[in-house]
């Protein structure tokens, strides 16, 4: 969808946040296990926080240049090879 050109540092952007929310959210699970004596609010917000993670993924929208969109299009007969074109300019 952003293109091969910023793949990696999308990459690196997305699995670093992830990994600082990681060890941070282990530290509070531990926190309010050791004041509450029961995992039930740590999960609860866990679970809260996928609702809008949720909504936010099914909210991207593809663009129609995107080998995905354009697979849809036309479904392959027996023995035919898939091919891609490349992507039209002003499209």
């Amino acid at each position: 969808m952003y293109g091969l050109k910023t793949l990696g540092t999308l990459n690196g952007v997305t699995f670093l946040i992830h990994q600082v929310a990681a060890a941070i959210s282990i530290q509070f699970a531990g926190l309010m296990r050791d004041l509450t004596g029961s995992y039930t609010i740590p999960f609860s917000i866990a679970g809260l926080l996928l609702l809008p993670a949720a909504l936010s993924a099914f909210s991207i929208r593809e663009r129609q240049y995107s080998a995905r969109a354009r697979n849809r299009l036309a479904p392959m007969r027996a023995g035919e090879t898939a091919t891609v074109s490349p992507p039209q300019p002003g499209r």
